[in-house]
This record gives C-alpha cells, structure tokens and sequence, in this order.
C-alpha cells in the first residue's frame, strides 16, 4: 500500500531503436523512397533459442507497410549471416539516392565481448548483434557484428546523405528492474552468454568505428528499450511472445503513436509513446533511454488516418484474465478452485497467466513474476496520516483504507511474520486448500482485471509517469514521489488501486477547509510524494485527463474511497466517461515488507 503525502559510445546494453530521420515522410520530396532491411532470429546453433524474435521482425514489416514502406528485405532465422546483413545493408544504400529513407531493424540475441580499441569504451567491452551460426570456437565465431562495425555502417548511409531507422530489439548484459520470481515461468531473455572467444575470425576492427557516437551525429534519435544495466526479457503480447520494445515501435508507427490525431508521428510523439508504451506494457520492468543527435526532425505518416480523440473509452465489464495455480492440494482439482472465482479462465500455459496464484505460500504474482498482494495476511488498520494535497497544502487524507479482512486459515507449516512469510518446516509437509483464502484472491482479481482493462486504454494515448527514485521494490517507510506529465486536457482526476483491491481517492478532493481545483495547467507537473506501508504488493495509480469535468465519477469515487471495491469500477467509468474524450495513464509501484 501507498501513502500519499503530497500531490500534488553507440548501442549499450539496451535494446536500441535509432532515429536518423530528417524527412517529412508523408509529402516526402519528389524520388524519396523509403527501404527496409528486417532481422528477426530465434534459431541459434550454439546460444539459447528464442521465442518471439521473428515475431518481432513480421510485425516490423506489417507497420512497415503501413506507412509506405515497399522494398523490404525481410531475413529470417538461417537466412541471416553476416555477409547476408552487411550485402543486404549496402545493398540498400546503393538503390537510394540522397534524401531516401532506410530502416534497419533487428530482433535476436545480443552479446558482449573485450573491447577491440583499447580504450573507447568506459566498461572495456564491445557490445554485438549474433547471427544463427555463431560459435565461439570454430570460423563461425565471425557470424556477429560488434558495435563498431554497426556504426560505421550507419557512417556509410549518412555519407550517402540517406536517413536511417535502425530498432535492435537484443540486451547485452545485467538483470531485471525488480528480478524475476521463477515459480511464474522461466523467462527468456535476448543477451546471450559464451565463452571467450580466443582465435577471433572477424578480422580488424576499423578504430574510426570506436570514435563514432550516436549523439554527434546529424537527424538522429536513438531510444534504448533498457539502460546498461538492465534485461529485456521475452513476454507475451496478445497471445504470442515478443519483446516490448519491437510491439511498442510496430504499434507506434502503426497510429498509436499519432498523440495529437493529426496522421503524422513526430520525434517527440514516437519517443513519448514508446517509452510510455514498453513501460506499460512491463509494469516498469524494462526502463527505456533516448538519446538525440543533432537537428534531429522526426516525422512520419502514421499508419492511419487523422482520427479524432476516442470517447466513450471503457466497455462496462472488465475483461476475463487468466490465472494459473500451484502448489495446490493434489486432492482439490485446481478448476475447483478456479470455478469459485469471478473473471478467471484456467491459463493454457503460464506465459498467459495474468496472476498466478501460489497457495502454499499465499503469494499472488504476474506474468512478469513480481509478487503483487498476498492472499493470507491481515490488513493492518492505520489511522488517516497528514500529508500535503493540492499545491503544496496540508491536510489529512479522507477515507484511508482501514479495512480488516476476516482473518484467514494458514498452511500448518507456515508461521505469519507481519506481511512476509517463512518455512518452519519443508514445504512438501503440507499444503493449503486454498479454501479459506478465496475472498481475498477475488479481491486481488478484481483489481487486475481494471489493470488490465486500464493498460489497453492507455497504450492508445498515454500520460508520461515516473516514479521517483526508481521502479524497483520499495520497503516500508521509504519515500517515493510519482509525477504526472504530458496530460491533453485540463481536468485532472487521480486514484489508486491497491494491492487488495483497496479503493483510494487522490484528485481532487473536497473538504471544509479546501476544494482542490478541477482543472490544472497543463505545463506544470502533478506530484505526488508517497511513504510505502502495509499491504504490500502492487499499488496501480490511474490517472485521467479530459475535455469535461467528471464530476459524476468523482462522486463514486470519493463514496468508495478506503473500500475493497475494485470490481465496481468498470461500471463506474464506463457509465461517468461516457461521450468525454479522455487521455489515461497507468503506473505500478511494487512494495515489500523490510527483510
């Protein structure tokens, strides 16, 4: 749970997406055309396969032809060599003439390796693309394409005065925002482990390569889905796996990123909406970085047509999620369970699972393995704290949530610690039936399914959040600050969803001493300062911009502030936002107990 105490040099460790754009695609000029050079690999001889990488590159080539795209060599898994990409490559530069547009995009596994120019990188090691040959100990080992390489074949289209779309969906290095809980699934990521490689047959590396940067180049932008330190892993997207940076840049150039409606995507729009966008879609997860060149001057016809501001945003009900189970009595059949819950259907595979729930453990986790409420734990009643709402007043917070769930049966072998548990015994002792604990998990559903149906209004025009100091887990008694920017339109309406379906009502408020304004400068940033405390889990702030007051849903709100009453929402906001052009965004911030 949150409380809220004010409102108001080239290809690192990341996936990359580079800009070099500095033509208006849309009336582009007479003879400009542009080309593409697609790669996608999930075969690999002798590093781990992948899952969604050609998936990745198919849906590339679908955005592609949307906005115009015709000549596109697509290469696929055994297709891909290092002479099929840099033949391929130059291959592109020779068709074009100066004013032409290229797109390079490539999805597969990345690597890292000792530098080849001493010196030019701080970290020592180069980064690299691998093709599906590669092996460390044989010739093969030449079936890659280092950083320097890479730059100097964008060089060699800048010389030819060609702009350049490069998207490397591939990690090199690091670990995961908040790691990973394995019980979920295994995750694949893009960042491929091997051996030292001792007779290397790439041949010499041209030091100009080093010396080249991104961001002293002319008409770039370059977005990395991750920073240096962090993992990308494979997910599942609308049924299929992917890497959310590829889905996000596919949607973006596909219309999503046209924010304005106009029909054109901007630099600043493509960046805004893929940020937001990956982010979203990983709850914070994969964090990614921009970096612009000089006189960079994006725009792009969107893959549809000007369109108008969407109304009516929300369907009355929540949609269906999946759940999976484990560590269940083997004698209670897990659809017996599952038919006593409200909104679920059994996952097919744990890659589909919205939640899954751990019984044993009394744990609840997403797909992304973060461990979101816990099903066996008893609130902890707080009184209503002070904290500073509007513009810098100070006043108490109405309605905190001080609801006492019954209390609930735990497993015999495990003991309740605050909000955190542990083993006394070996946990093949026993197990629960889960019985006791269904309340609670559909209280946990409730607020996941709104998640759910929030996160797919809100990758169409979403507001920038960020959470300051960062979207790891935070402890209780840590101070956090979220802030809200980038909204359309003046009202302003803020609430949070926590991990137990709890019901907080955060802008604006009304009480005998103050009446928050509905409408705030949309310049000037939303801040929320926050102070984590039980329960612990996942907190999912929603925040709403519109054209029109939403008097009627801050009268809902404001009723159901403090109370465990997610899965009244979606009546709520379909019924209070109907025919209001709205803007929404969504942000999770994850909580744990002190160890």
């Amino acid at each position: 749970m949150i409380v809220w105490i004010t409102n108001l040099r080239f290809f690192r460790a990341s996936i990359i997406l580079v800009l070099l754009v500095g033509i208006f695609l849309s009336v582009r000029p007479v003879g400009a055309e542009p080309r593409a050079l697609v790669i996608g690999i999930d075969k690999y001889v002798t590093v781990g396969e992948l899952d969604g990488a050609v998936n990745d590159a198919k849906g590339i080539v679908d955005a592609l032809r949307t906005i115009g795209v015709n000549d596109i060599t697509a290469l696929f898994d055994t297709q891909v060599t290092r002479k099929t990409v840099q033949d391929g490559w130059d291959s592109l530069i020779k068709r074009s003439r100066p004013g032409d547009i290229l797109f390079f995009t490539y999805a597969g596994h990345g690597g890292e390796e000792p530098e080849h120019v001493k010196g030019s990188e701080k970290s020592g090691k180069d980064q690299n693309i691998l093709f599906p040959r590669f092996n460390p100990n044989t010739d093969d080992n030449a079936e890659r394409l280092i950083d320097d390489e890479i730059a100097l074949m964008l060089k060699r289209a800048a010389d030819a005065k060609l702009s350049v779309m490069m998207v490397m969906d591939a990690c090199h290095s690091g670990t995961m925002t908040r790691g990973i809980d394995t019980r979920v699934r295994k995750f694949k990521v893009r960042a491929a482990k091997y051996p030292t490689i001792e007779n290397d047959h790439i041949g010499a590396i041209d030091p100009a390569g080093a010396n080249l940067k991104l961001e002293d180049q002319n008409d770039l932008l370059y977005l990395g889905a991750v920073q240096d330190h962090e993992l990308a892993p494979e997910v599942e997207i609308d049924g299929k796996p992917h890497g959310a940076l590829s889905v996000s840049v596919a949607r973006g150039l596909g219309g999503a990123a046209d924010l304005n409606h106009n029909g054109i995507v901007t630099s600043d729009e493509i960046e805004t909406y893929v940020r937001e966008s990956v982010r979203i879609l990983m709850e914070g997860q994969q964090n990614p970085s921009s970096t612009r060149g000089n006189n960079i001057s994006l725009t792009l016809p969107s893959g549809s047509a000007p369109s108008k501001p969407i109304a009516n945003p929300f369907p009355s009900e929540a949609p269906t999620i999946a759940v999976q189970i484990m560590n269940a009595d083997p004698a209670r059949p897990t659809a017996d369970l599952l038919a006593k819950i409200n909104g679920v259907v059994a996952a097919g595979d744990p890659g589909a699972a919205v939640l899954t729930w751990d019984i044993r453990r009394g744990h609840l986790l997403n797909k992304l393995g973060d461990l979101v409420a816990y099903a066996n734990e008893r609130a902890v009643a707080v009184p209503p704290p002070t904290t500073t709402r509007g513009f810098g007043r100070s006043v108490p917070v109405a309605g905190a949530s001080t609801a006492t769930p019954a209390p609930s049966t735990t497993c015999e072998d495990i003991e309740t610690r605050g909000f955190g548990r542990r083993s006394l015994t070996p946990p093949t002792v026993s197990v629960c039936d889960g019985l006791s604990d269904l309340g609670a998990v559909q209280k946990v559903v409730d607020k996941w399914r709104v998640v759910e149906m929030v996160r797919q209004r809100a990758l169409q025009d979403a507001f920038t959040i960020t959470l300051q100091p960062s979207d790891g887990i935070h402890y209780e008694k840590d101070n956090l600050k979220l802030i809200v920017s980038g909204q359309r339109y003046t009202y302003f309406t803020l609430f949070n969803i926590g991990s137990d379906g709890t019901v907080n009502f955060l802008y604006p408020l009304t009480s005998d001493k103050f009446r928050d304004p509905l409408e705030i400068p949309i310049n000037r940033n939303y801040e929320l300062d926050l102070t984590v405390q039980p329960p612990f889990g996942s907190d999912h702030f929603i925040a709403i911009s519109s054209n029109q007051p939403l008097s009627d849903l801050h009268r809902d709100l404001a009723y159901r502030d403090g109370k465990q009453v997610a899965g009244e929402l979606p009546a709520i906001l379909a019924r209070s936002m109907k025919d209001k052009v709205l803007q929404v965004g969504l942000h999770g911030v994850y909580t744990a107990p002190k160890l």
